[in-house]
Formats: C-alpha cells, structure tokens, sequence
C-alpha cells in the first residue's frame, strides 16, 4: 500500500510540475510492484519527449550586463556564474581597450568567489554610485565609450568573454548613457562579440544590475 501511494503521489507531482511550467501535461505508464517486492515501482513518461527544456549549464563565467553613464564616466560590469561550482575571482581579469587600441588601458585582476546562479557587479571609477546599486568590487579606471572594448580573461590572458568593438569601431545605440544585457539565448561565453547576443539599450536601466535572468 505504502509503494502505491508513493508511486500516485509522484505522477501527481508530475502533473502539478508540467502545470505550472505551461507545457504540455504529460502521459506516463506505471508499473508496480506488489507489496511483498522489495523492488520499488516505476515511472516512465512516453510523451512529450521533445518539449521538455532544460536549462544548460554554462561553461564558464560570462559578461551579463554592461552600463554607461551619459554623464562621467561610471560604468558597471556585470558577471554571471552559470556553471555548476562556486568560482575563485582571483583566477580572472577584465580588461578595457580603448579606441581599438592593442594594448590594454586598464587591467583589473578581479576578487571574490562567485556563487552559482549569482552575479559580480564590477564598478569602473571611482564616480558616485548610482542610488541603490552596491558593487562587488571596484577600480580606478575610464570607463567606456561608444567605440571600446571590453574582455574577461583568465588569470593567464587567455580570453573566455567579450563586449565591445576591438577595431575601436562605433557600435552602441548612443554615444554615451546606454545599457547592454545577454540576451537569455545568447551564446556564450564568447571571446568573439557578436551584437545579436545582447538587447543595447539606447538609454541608462539599471533596474537589472545585480541579476541575470537565463531563461
């Protein structure tokens, strides 16, 4: 009786789980055991099986958002762990290139650990914070323009993520005062910038600093 209840008390889970995801419910066979089987009963589902998402599990650290601000120069970064283990900042840096610039005009050796699930907001000078937004970490360096580039690297330089124009090409929607945010389906991390992964705003929303939604 106990197995019976246990193996009805899963296919209703089930049920609730694929409600409140909104997909299709779905159907499953159940084969029990008697009472007197040691054997624990079985739960298969037979369909849908080609409409069950899945969240990926990144491959390493990746640049979730990044800001200007249309006066000054204070710019946030923002780092999102996807990974499956906590990450040792010590092991990376960000870098800013300027005006497509082969030599680095600022070289951050970042710090902390960064959980999984969770971000690292890196502020760019030291310019008043914006009202409500409290950074991990910050540095003593220019912020970006409209035609710079910025690269997360590991501790040995080697590159795992990019935004920017490294031609020192103009991209953004506005010469200054914009934002930029991974979109959910981007590829990355991507030592390549490429403007489809991410929604630029042509305008100052840092409503999202601090969170990086994946899905």
């Amino acid at each position: 009786m106990t197995k019976k209840l246990l193996l009805f008390t899963i296919a209703f889970i089930l049920d609730f789980c694929f409600c409140l995801g909104q997909v299709t419910t779905p159907n499953y066979l159940i084969l029990q055991h008697s009472c007197n089987d040691n054997n624990a009963g079985i739960i298969t589902i037979t369909e849908p099986l080609n409409n069950i998402s899945v969240i990926p599990t990144e491959t390493n650290l990746f640049i979730s958002e990044v800001t200007d601000r249309a006066s000054g120069s204070l710019t946030y970064v923002e780092i999102y762990n996807g990974t499956n283990t906590a990450i040792n900042l010590a092991n990376y840096k960000l870098k800013i290139y300027i005006n497509g610039l082969s030599t680095s005009a600022c070289n951050m050796s970042l710090n902390g650990i960064i959980n999984v699930g969770s971000v690292n907001v890196i502020k760019i000078t030291n310019s008043p914070d914006v009202q409500g937004i409290i950074p991990n970490q910050t540095f003593s360096c220019l912020g970006v323009n409209n035609n710079d580039y910025i690269v997360l690297t590991t501790s040995d330089d080697v590159i795992v993520d990019s935004w920017g124009s490294s031609t020192g090409e103009v991209f953004t929607p506005t010469p200054a005062g914009y934002t930029y945010r991974r979109k959910p389906d981007s590829v990355r991390p991507s030592s390549t910038f490429n403007p489809s992964n991410w929604i630029g705003l042509a305008y100052e929303d840092y409503t999202n600093i601090g969170s990086f939604n994946v899905s």
